[in-house]
């Protein structure tokens, strides 16, 4: 009963800012009749984006390759990987599909306990995280003159993407510290209330990729290349729509930001908040229907995520007839 008042309290909010956008002229929902003039363009920006979780997928196996020791299948990764997505995209926060993933992952190999698939999913995320920080950060140095002269109001914006840059900075090289220096690190974080022994466990996990440069750097790449291709496949939908002309290139100081705050799981699919915040984004560069844009963004990347909901009625056959390795007990 408790789940189902959250997810409509999430419906209703997003109902509620999509409503009042549509009555103050900031969504113009034509757009969604007239992407179909460029059936092309929209079947390239869906093979970029549907790109990306299939390297998200290939992460997450690597992690847990780490653990296992052993070569997992990609496709069964794959699968599990597809539904989880399909679940966090439509009920972010209730239902969630990290759930299901650990569900499912520990039928993939005996080595594959509970702990340390929860740990893996939280590790992947942060990989993720930090792979949109890299990509927002190094371009707003690249750019950072140009888009200036662009778009002055975006200054303060490229000005927090170097604070974010800083801190993942920070965050890699503690992966590298001395075994001593990660101890006493440790032991700091052990005293926070409550959270303490969380955040050790997590970065004890971090760290134990870290104990191989070539995996950090693999997860790193993959992490930095997905979201390349998901912001490139994005722009290309929107392109035919801007009202100002934007550089390709430029969409990958402030793109990042957008998907980060959409993280936070208040609507489902981001509905409303993403409309809201990219609204915001888009119109620092002065591109005035930054809101409308998203609902493409939406009609093209939600329903390559929904066919996970088919995965898991029709695909998951074989795994959900594995049991339960003994040791994923522990």
């Amino acid at each position: 009963m408790k789940n189902a008042l959250i997810i409509t309290g999430k419906f209703l909010i997003a109902a509620a800012i999509i409503a009042f956008m549509v009555t103050q002229g900031q969504i113009d929902f034509t757009l969604l009749q007239q992407i179909w003039d460029y059936k092309l363009v929209w079947f390239f920006s869906a093979l970029c984006i549907i790109t990306q979780p299939i390297l998200a997928t290939a992460r997450w196996k690597k992690i847990l390759e780490i653990k296992t020791k052993d070569t997992l299948s990609f496709y069964d990764v794959g699968k599990i990987a597809w539904v989880g997505l399909a679940y966090d995209s439509v009920l972010p926060g209730a239902v969630s599909g990290d759930i299901l993933k650990v569900f499912y992952a520990q039928r993939l190999n005996p080595k594959l306990n509970k702990t340390f698939l929860l740990s893996s999913v939280l590790v992947d995320r942060i990989f993720g995280l930090l792979g949109l920080i890299l990509v927002a950060g190094v371009s707003s140095m690249l750019f950072y003159t140009d888009i200036i002269d662009f778009a002055p109001k975006i200054k303060p914006l490229l000005e927090f993407n170097f604070l974010l840059l800083f801190a993942v900075v920070v965050f890699l090289a503690s992966i590298f510290l001395h075994r001593r220096l990660q101890d006493l690190i440790h032991q700091v974080i052990q005293k926070i209330p409550y959270i303490g022994n969380f955040l050790s466990n997590l970065l004890e996990q971090v760290w134990l990729i870290g104990k191989n440069k070539l995996q950090v750097l693999y997860c790193l790449g993959l992490s930095i290349s997905s979201h390349l291709v998901f912001i490139f496949g994005l722009h290309l939908i929107a392109t035919p729509f801007y009202t100002v002309d934007v550089p390709t290139q430029y969409m990958f100081t402030f793109f990042p930001i957008g998907f980060i705050s959409m993280a936070i799981p208040i609507t489902p699919a981001g509905l409303g908040v993403g409309h809201t915040v990219f609204g915001l984004l888009f119109n620092l560069v002065g591109v005035s229907n930054g809101a409308s844009l998203f609902n493409l963004f939406i009609l093209t990347a939600l329903p390559l995520y929904m066919l996970g909901f088919l995965v898991s009625l029709f695909g998951m056959k074989s795994l959900s007839d594995k049991q339960v390795y003994p040791s994923s007990l522990e």
